[in-house]
C-alpha cells in the first residue's frame, strides 16, 4: 500500500445551497459525497426572480383583494397601511427587502389574525396565499415567515 496523495477538487457550481450538511472526499476506492437532507428551510428556489414591476403588481393585486374582502374596517386599515409601507420599500432605488419583508409579514400577520377569528378573514387567506407564496424568492425568506405552510 502506498501513501501516495489522490488530487482533491470540490465544486458546485450553478446552485444556491443555504444550511445544508455536505460532506466531499475521496478515498482510494473513487470519490465520496454525502449530503445530508434538505435544509433549505423552506426558501423557494425554484423558479424565476421577480423584478421589481412584478413584485409591485403582486401587491396591488394584494391590495385589491383586500379591498374587495369583507373583512372589517379595523382589519383592513391596518392591512392596507403596511401594504402601501411594502410598496414604497419596494420601489425605493435601493430597495430595502428585509425591512420590505418585515413589513409584509405584518400585512400577513394581521390576515392571519382576521383568518383564525372571522369566517370573511379565512376565505381571504385562502384566496392571498398563492400571491403571497410568489414572494418568498424575491425577499429570499422561508414560507413560514409569511405564515404559508
Amino acid at each position: 500500500m502506498t501513501n501516495k496523495k489522490i488530487p482533491q477538487s470540490q465544486s458546485i457550481s450553478g446552485s444556491h445551497i443555504s444550511g445544508a450538511q455536505i460532506q466531499m472526499g475521496q478515498s482510494r476506492y473513487g470519490n465520496i459525497t454525502q449530503n445530508q437532507g434538505d435544509n433549505r428551510s423552506g426558501v423557494e428556489f425554484a423558479g424565476k426572480q421577480l423584478t421589481v414591476t412584478e413584485i409591485v403588481d403582486l401587491l396591488n393585486r394584494l391590495a385589491k383583494e383586500l379591498q374587495g374582502s369583507d373583512l372589517s374596517l379595523s382589519h383592513k386599515e391596518k392591512a392596507q397601511k403596511y401594504l402601501e409601507v411594502v410598496k414604497e420599500d419596494v420601489q425605493a432605488e435601493e430597495p430595502d427587502k428585509e425591512q420590505a419583508a418585515k413589513n409584509l409579514k405584518k400585512v400577513t400577520d394581521a390576515l392571519k389574525v382576521a383568518n383564525e377569528t372571522t369566517a370573511e378573514g379565512k376565505k381571504l387567506w385562502e384566496t392571498v396565499q398563492p400571491i403571497l407564496g410568489q414572494f418568498v424568492l424575491w425577499f429570499g425568506v422561508a414560507r413560514g415567515f409569511f405564515g404559508l405552510p
